[in-house]
This record gives C-alpha cells, structure tokens and sequence, in this order.
C-alpha cells in the first residue's frame, strides 16, 4: 500500500464511496472500516464504507495488508488466480476490462469494469485459465500496481465467462486487436489503446497527441493514413470521455500531430541535447544578453539541426525546465532571440490545440538577409 500509485487508479473507483480496509487474518482477508479501523466493515452495508482519501489515510502497514473496494451491483471485478500471463490478460481485455492490475500476491490479476444490473457469481474455467467474476455483495483487494491503466468500461464480453465455448480456434476479439491493414503494422493490442483515453472531458486533443506520439515510435516509417484502423478504434473507445463526437475532427488533430510530432514517445529533448553547453557559440546572441539566451540559442541549434527542413517547436515551460528559471523568464529569453533575428516566429502556440510555439532557427546567412 505504500508503494500504491492512485495516479493509475480510474477515477470511476476512486470518487466512489467504496472503500475499505482488510487484513490478513486465519480466516482469510478480513475488511475492517476506515473510520472505526478496530471495527469489521460489511461488503453489503454502505455505512461500513468510506472515502478513498480516507481510507488511505487510516490505512496502517504495521497493522493492515491493504485496502479494497466494495461492490455494489455497479462495478464488477474479474479475479484470474495464478495466471499472469499475457494469455489471461487478454482475456481480461476479452472480456471488456478496461483497467487490469495486479493481486495482493502478485500472483494474479484484477479486471475492472462497469456493469449494472443483477450478475451473479461465476467461478469457471476459460482457456485453461481459471476465473471468478462479481459486481455485489463481496468486496476486492485493489493494489494499484497496474498492468493496464485505463478507464471503467461497460463489460461487453462477459459471454465469455458466463458462455465460454466449448471448442476455440483462437483467444482474440475482434476489437482487442487493430485489422490489419494494407500498410503492413502489427495486429495492435487493445490495451496500448486504453492508455491513451482521456480521463475527462477537455482532455480529448491532449490524449490523441500522446498516442500519435507513441503510434510515431511504433511505426517511425509509417503515414498518418496508415493508423485511421487505431485510431477509428481509439475513437470509438474515447466517446463516453470526449465532448467532440465528430469522428473527422479527432481524426483531423491527429493527422495534424502526425505531421508535427519531433520526439515520439520514449524519445525525449533531453537525449537529444546532451553537452549542448559544450557547442560552439551561436553567432548573433548580443554579449549584453545573459548565459541563458547563449544557451537557449544552443539548444534550438540542435532542435533545428533534428527537424531538418521543418521549424521545430519549443514551449516557454520546457525552455524553461531545460535553463532551470521559470517559464515566464524563459518566455523573455525566445522572445529576445526572436527580436535579433537568431530565431524566427513561425506560428504561435495555443492553449486550445496545446501546441507549442514553432520557430526556425536561422543560420548566419538568413540572419543576415533578415537584418
């Protein structure tokens, strides 16, 4: 519990008042309540609940083994014991779990999904893999130690647990993987797609950057038309958390970051820009102007001389985290290069796209025509 990361927890569990502690007692896991830690809390008895800030904060690790949620006939967790296979985590995905974790033990695995509606205990055995599903009347250890962070889904597999079929060819469901298509990319697992959906509305442009940016590490050689299959599936997953339900409008943004996107996922400006302070001079940077702006005008060297024939971008903060002053002073020092024609303004950034703004870094020749 020490080590939980309520980062990677789906906010559809943590703003519900279902939490509890549990120990580990002869008789098994036993739920004790937040509020009254010495008290047993009830799976079925609302009152026995409490807050997730609250039982986190009761929560002791001298005396209790973790935390868990209770189920009320809305959230339904699919417990596989003993398996943690990449096998038993597609069946999770199968099944329509969107945020899969880890046990208490390490040993197993926890799906999460939403579900409402009677849907009584059922214990079976699928693909060699054994699974018990429950959405009431009992409650589940949650760890935080994520094997797929994403968001609560309605389960629209659990056919596959209450019908598992006697003979099959094959474990995928048709929506667990991308189609293949003709650009050749690999069959692309639906939990990399559950990554990127937005938390909340508002989010939707800043979620499709990041899965063009990690689309761009997968496929570096690949077009923007080559990923309308994973993102017409992105799409459909992202619709109970987007405000945009215009298909063409987030397949447009995206083609547009495709475009514009320098460092895919993984690939960071600070590799790029190792012994950047060890460059020469730019030429141009008047000595009255501090060490900063020398060294903002290194850098953009480099990110210039990495964007080739296209102005590259750079956002006042991440000037900023790079010179170690605050945004706003960094804002002064491009600003500054700008006005003695070391760099040219491009387009200007925007809060609304969350783009950055886009320079050109000009060579001593341009500076010159310019002046």
């Amino acid at each position: 519990m020490d080590t939980i990361n309520t980062e990677s927890l789906p906010q559809d569990l943590v703003q519900r008042d279902n939490w509890l502690l549990w120990r580990q007692e002869s008789s098994g896991k036993v739920p004790y309540q937040a509020q009254a830690p010495q008290v047993r809390a009830n799976p079925t008895d609302h009152s026995t609940w409490a807050s997730f800030d609250a039982t986190r904060s009761a929560y002791h690790p001298q005396r209790d083994a973790g935390i868990g949620f209770a189920l009320d006939g809305e959230v339904a967790a699919v417990d596989i014991d003993g398996d943690t296979s990449s096998k038993a985590v597609d069946l999770l995905h199968e099944v329509g779990c969107g945020y899969i974790e880890l046990s208490p033990s390490g040993n197993g695995l926890h799906g999460w999904g939403l579900f409402d509606g009677e849907l009584p205990r059922k214990k079976v055995v699928v693909d060699g893999i054994s699974v018990e599903i429950y959405n009431s009347s009992r409650y589940m250890s949650v760890t935080g130690n994520t094997i797929c962070h994403g968001q609560l889904l309605p389960l629209s597999g659990i056919e596959k647990i209450y019908h598992p079929p006697a003979t099959q060819v094959s474990t995928s469901h048709p929506k667990s993987n991308a189609r293949q298509s003709n650009s050749g990319t690999r069959q692309y697992p639906r939990c990399e797609i559950l990554r990127f959906l937005p938390p909340e509305t508002g989010k939707r442009n800043e979620y499709l950057y990041k899965l063009a940016r990690h689309l761009k590490a997968c496929y570096p050689e690949r077009r923007a038309k080559d990923m309308l299959d994973i993102v017409q599936q992105w799409f459909e997953q992202a619709k109970p958390y987007i405000a945009t339900q215009d298909f063409m409008e987030s397949w447009s943004d995206f083609t547009r970051a495709w475009e514009t996107i320098q460092f895919s996922e993984g690939e960071g400006i600070e590799s790029l820009l190792v012994d950047v302070e060890s460059d020469p001079d730019v030429a141009g940077v008047p000595p009255v102007f501090t060490s900063h702006a020398m060294f903002l005008a290194k850098v953009c060297r480099r990110l210039q001389n990495h964007s080739g024939d296209e102005p590259f971008y750079l956002s006042a903060r991440k000037a900023g985290e790079l010179l170690g002053i605050h945004w706003t002073n960094a804002a002064r020092q491009l600003n500054g290069l700008v006005s003695v024609d070391v760099l040219q303004l491009v387009e200007k950034g925007t809060k609304t796209s969350r783009k950055a703004r886009t320079y050109w870094f000009l060579a001593e020749s341009e500076r010159n025509e310019a002046s």
